[in-house]
């Protein structure tokens, strides 16, 4: 192999390796992080736990609120973070964990206000993911459930 044939398969393999860093980066919607289809998702079960409580409920797709949280969720783009999900610490008064069905299938989303938003979906492997909005938009986020849950929050 001649010295110009080398050099064209480095930047054909730098190009692949850069291409597969920026997906690896890439923003995501709501549906893409939590690997959903929103048309297909039957209920969304939420579990608020705080420390001396625990609040439940269902949100189903022709519910209000179930669209309210969808828009309040598609404000964000997800950017994934590579993180030991033991590294988390609770910083909300409450940890949030949605749980979205789709037949027998379920997809979580848990977040505690902490950086990482945390996904994990059926035969899928934990990932975390960032939003512009940090913690705010997590505070964001439980009070609406809060509110939908018939207590305003502390």
């Amino acid at each position: 192999m001649n010295v110009r044939t080398k050099r064209i398969i480095a930047v054909f393999e730098l190009v692949i390796v850069i291409a597969l860093i920026a997906w690896a980066l890439c923003p995501r919607s709501i549906d893409q992080a939590l690997g959903i289809d929103r048309e297909a998702v039957t209920q969304v079960h939420v579990t608020l736990t705080g420390q001396e409580e625990t609040r439940e409920f269902t949100l189903n797709p022709d519910d209000p609120a179930y669209g309210e949280l969808m828009a309040l969720l598609e404000e964000q783009t997800y950017i994934p973070l590579y993180l030991d999900k033991d590294n988390r610490s609770v910083i909300l008064d409450y940890e949030g964990n949605l749980t979205f069905y789709q037949g027998e299938a379920a997809y979580g989303m848990t977040f505690s206000g902490d950086k990482p938003i945390w996904f994990v979906g059926s035969g899928m492997r934990d990932r975390s993911f960032r939003t512009s909005g940090g913690e705010a938009f997590q505070q964001e986020i439980l009070d609406f459930l809060l509110a939908q849950s018939g207590d305003s929050p502390s």
